[in-house]
């Protein structure tokens, strides 16, 4: 089972890492991806925490199936997601001058 998680784990990761590649913006692009992985390591600590809580209180089932439907929101949004395109990084290089 624990294989299984690791997989399906790592489907998840790899996915989220390439849709946050896809966001960012060429000319920052070092800087909004540091941004993106502190906010998904912010994720990761906090749900670590209520998750634990709520693990105990209400047991491991009920705890699975209220992070499947938090997990469902943001999966919503993904049709509002647009990666740019066509934008070069630095400054646009002037426009050859006509030789004739």
């Amino acid at each position: 089972m624990s294989l299984v998680y690791s997989f399906f784990s790592g489907l998840i990761s790899g996915t989220n890492i390439a849709v946050f590649m896809g966001l960012t913006s060429p000319l920052v692009a070092a800087t909004q991806f540091s941004g993106y992985m502190a906010l998904r390591n912010l994720t990761y600590t906090y749900s670590s925490a209520w998750q634990g809580r709520h693990a105990e209180l209400h047991g491991y089932l009920a705890t699975l199936r209220l992070d499947a439907w938090i997990a469902f929101l943001p999966i919503l949004l993904i049709p509002f997601l647009k990666p740019r395109r066509g934008e070069t990084p630095g400054p646009a290089a002037p426009a050859p001058a006509d030789p004739a």
